[in-house]
């Protein structure tokens, strides 16, 4: 059976997905000229895993883990994290969700309801403005319907704009509600507001944003947090165990940098593949892990697809066994990318 990229590799000796080390030496880019990506010994990875105190999440969930092909996968990635988020919370932890999703769920909609889209016209600011404005609620209907009715977690949908964060007052104001809601244990549900944004794209802004995408929107929400005195983790769930280089996506054994210590140059030697269906992609998670790497702030990039997890495992395997991705980044096990903050 071919393997799948978005597929994290079940690890039968352990009877789990994630290990405390490695099986074997791992990747680490450390930014220097002559020999940046190196292999060091399984071992060390233990001097890499730390995520220091904590006490807030920031976990961005990307277009790919909400419009799966089937659409029951979907749901039920979205299910899984909201119970873990949920879950994590509980535990103390303030958190954050930054969502991806409306143009596409839109979009879905829009072609189920029998609507047709001229190809030439698919792609074009007027056509995403239309699927965000139909995909946006559908996206927190969903979300509404995983975290309060299966999970008793209370939310709060807010959508954010350039404005948001280019006005001290209004920056200030959403800091404020942010801070309400986590005081009384609700989590927020953030998107950018794709209908109005998308406009401001094309006209008052001229394809300049503060934020190119929710990895950039996440990264903002994170910079926020910790320069009102938290201590933010942000982690992008994307449809990849982290980031590769080209040799190892053209080999087919998609084997991701596990640590990068300084982020200079790491664009120009990884594979631009790495997260395909969303606006968002490899590049724009690089710049996000090197700048909140500067303020001190761990970024760690890593699959979210809970749905795709039982491809290739016995079922007597599989049984009672959970893809607790979230809570691996956290106990430190070997998880996607990380981004070492400085």
């Amino acid at each position: 059976m071919e393997k799948r990229i978005d597929v994290v590799e079940y690890q039968e000796d352990i009877q789990r997905y994630f290990r405390d080390i490695p099986k074997k030496p791992f990747l680490v880019y450390d930014g220097s000229l002559e020999n940046p990506l190196n292999f060091e010994e399984a071992v060390n990875y233990k001097s890499y895993n730390g995520i220091g105190k904590i006490d807030t999440l920031v976990v961005k969930v990307g277009t790919s883990i909400v419009t799966h092909e089937d659409e029951v996968d979907g749901q039920y990635n979205m299910d899984r994290i909201a119970r873990d988020l949920t879950r994590l919370k509980s535990h103390g932890l303030n958190v954050l969700l930054i969502t991806s999703g409306a143009i596409g769920l839109g979009r879905r909609a829009r072609i189920a309801d029998g609507e047709s889209i001229p190809e030439n016209e698919s792609k074009s600011i007027t056509e995403k403005q239309r699927d965000a404005t139909i995909g946006q609620p559908i996206l927190y209907d969903l979300w509404w319907d995983k975290f309060r009715i299966e999970h008793k977690q209370e939310t709060k949908e807010f959508l954010v704009v350039n404005d948001d964060f280019l006005v001290n007052e209004r920056k200030y104001e959403l800091l404020g509600r942010y801070q309400d809601c986590l005081h009384y244990g609700i989590i927020p549900i953030i998107n950018e507001h794709d209908a109005k944004s998308l406009v401001e794209i094309e006209t008052e802004f001229k394809g300049e944003k503060v934020f190119r995408d929710n990895d950039g929107l996440a990264s903002l929400h994170a910079k926020m947090l910790k320069e009102a005195g938290y201590n933010p983790l942000l982690i992008l769930l994307s449809n990849t165990d982290g980031i590769y280089t080209p040799e190892s996506f053209s080999n087919g054994k998609y084997e991701p940098v596990r640590i990068i210590k300084n982020a200079n140059g790491l664009e120009n030697g990884v594979s631009p593949e790495s997260s395909s269906r969303g606006r968002g992609g490899v590049i724009s998670k690089i710049e996000v892990g090197k700048e909140l790497a500067n303020l001190g702030i761990t970024t760690v990039v890593a699959n979210g697809q809970y749905c795709n997890h039982e491809w290739g495992v016995e079922k007597e395997a599989q049984f009672g066994v959970e893809y607790d991705v979230l809570d691996s980044i956290i106990q430190g096990k070997v998880v996607g990318t990380r981004f070492l903050r400085h």
